[in-house]
């Protein structure tokens, strides 16, 4: 971000993160294909149309605007 390369940031709420997400536990044997498939194609297909677009997805923020977040 600080050279002008674009970047998303997932900011997520950490008070249920734990509760939900990644565990010790999950295994790729665990991971569902079909949910698997549908996540990729819904990431593939956002990156596609961002990537095409000719409009930023965002406005561009200064060097202190980065370290502050």
């Amino acid at each position: 971000m600080l050279y002008g390369v674009p970047a998303l940031d997932l900011w997520v709420d950490m008070k249920p993160y734990m509760e939900v997400h990644h565990k010790s536990s999950d295994t790729v044997d665990k991971v569902d294909p079909l949910d698997f498939k549908a996540g990729s194609q819904f990431w593939r297909s956002r990156t596609y149309v961002i990537a095409q677009n000719p409009q930023p997805i965002a406005p561009h923020i200064d060097h202190a605007a980065v370290v502050k977040s």
